[in-house]
């Protein structure tokens, strides 16, 4: 599992996102899950989704009232598989973070938040296109601060 947690100084929002979730990384998600009081259903919900341990999927839970998303990448099958979830995952948070400030969603700050997020995200999406073999990944976690 990679880790990756940032803040988005411009919209004091923070973001955790969890890659290559597996069965054994559940007690992590809860954690960060239950830190945001992201909702015991939801949680629930989250929890059976990760436990089946299956390939390609994501999900996304925020806590607008506190400004913290968490988003949570399974692992994947193929490359574009993995962009396919986690630009429909950055979707769902960029929807989450327009809708608490009011944000045109087809307007220019919407574009420039999520080019932001996911030049933010590069270093841990970059190893999803340079190979897709298991074996090459390892546990790491980083802190990232967002400058705009």
């Amino acid at each position: 599992m990679t880790y990756s947690k940032i803040y988005l100084r411009q919209y004091d929002w923070l973001l955790h996102v969890f890659f290559d979730v597996t069965p054994k990384d559940v007690y992590d998600v809860i954690v960060a899950l239950e830190d945001a009081a992201i909702s015991a259903n939801i949680i629930r919900r989250s929890v059976s989704l990760m436990k089946k341990g299956e390939y390609n999927y994501g999900f996304t839970a925020t806590n607008s009232i506190i400004k913290e998303t968490i988003i949570v990448i399974g692992e994947h099958t193929s490359r574009e598989d993995f962009l396919n979830t986690m630009q429909h995952e950055i979707r769902h948070l960029v929807d989450d973070i327009a809708i608490n400030y009011g944000l045109v969603s087809n307007g220019e700050e919407v574009g420039y938040m999520t080019g932001t997020i996911n030049t933010l995200l590069a270093q841990n999406i970059d190893k999803y296109f340079c190979s897709c073999q298991h074996s090459d990944r390892q546990d790491s976690r980083q802190i990232i601060l967002a400058t705009e």
